[in-house]
């Protein structure tokens, strides 16, 4: 009879709540934590890391993510995946996010990849309407590699601006800031040639950097305040030295 009743009890809290942690849930018991186990081990209850998950809540948590989703890929396939953040907020707005986290980490199909999650075998691919967009923003881009356009000169239209987000996505484009980009290459090429020169010659002032990688104040300003953020470079006044490790 205890067993019947304590499986009734653990029942209404995950009723109740939906979702407890293990933990929590031995805390609130009376019951010796080896008759509790056993009494979890009869119920449909559903382990997702340190927390246990009614079957019903479980199923309400697991389906709007996975549809979220699939729904999102067909839709804006040249992106890496939706938003954690939005799934958060939006789509499983009432569920802890150390639930969620433990939920993403072990759906099969479905991974998490810095800010976005995203089916496993989710590779972001260009719709055919953004094919014409983004042969145009390669072009002008090589036609000055060291200082392509402004993005305001380069998004004439909201297919240029998912074109080129598709071509920071692939890291074929780097974002300097909000309104300036680098092919990834040259970007490469003229962080390496910043590094050298500092560790050769010591602190620099930005107008020698400059004209070290060859481009205006307009693109080396970003790329260099980048690289202060990045944790390569350091900025005392007008002049930037290597960052001790």
């Amino acid at each position: 009879a205890a067993q019947g009743s304590l499986g009734a009890w653990i029942t209404s809290v995950l009723d109740r709540d939906g979702f407890v942690k293990e933990k929590e849930l031995l805390k609130q018991s009376v019951f010796p934590d080896a008759q509790l186990a056993e009494a979890l081990a009869a119920l449909t209850v559903k382990r997702v890391g340190d927390w246990l998950v009614g079957e019903g809540r479980y199923d309400e948590l697991k389906a709007p993510v996975c549809q979220t989703i699939g729904d999102w890929h067909r839709k804006r396939p040249e992106l890496p995946g939706y938003p954690l953040v939005k799934l958060r907020a939006s789509v499983v707005k009432d569920c802890s996010e150390a639930l969620l986290d433990a939920l993403l980490a072990e759906l099969e199909g479905i991974s998490v990849t810095g800010n976005f999650v995203h089916e496993t075998n989710h590779v972001p691919k260009l719709q055919p309407e953004l094919e014409k967009p983004c042969a145009e923003l390669r072009a002008q881009i090589a036609a000055n590699p060291n200082e392509p356009p402004s993005c305001k000169h380069l998004l004439i239209s909201s297919a240029h601006q998912r074109a080129l987000k598709f071509l920071i996505n692939i890291e074929e484009v780097v974002e300097l800031d909000a309104d300036n980009i680098l092919g990834v290459d040259v970007h490469t090429e003229m962080g390496q040639k910043v590094v050298d020169h500092l560790r050769e010659h010591g602190a620099t002032t930005t107008s020698e950097l400059r004209k070290l990688i060859g481009t205006s104040r307009r693109i080396a300003m970003p790329l260099l305040e980048k690289m202060d953020k990045g944790g390569i470079t350091l900025r005392n006044g007008d002049t930037r030295s290597l960052r001790k490790i």
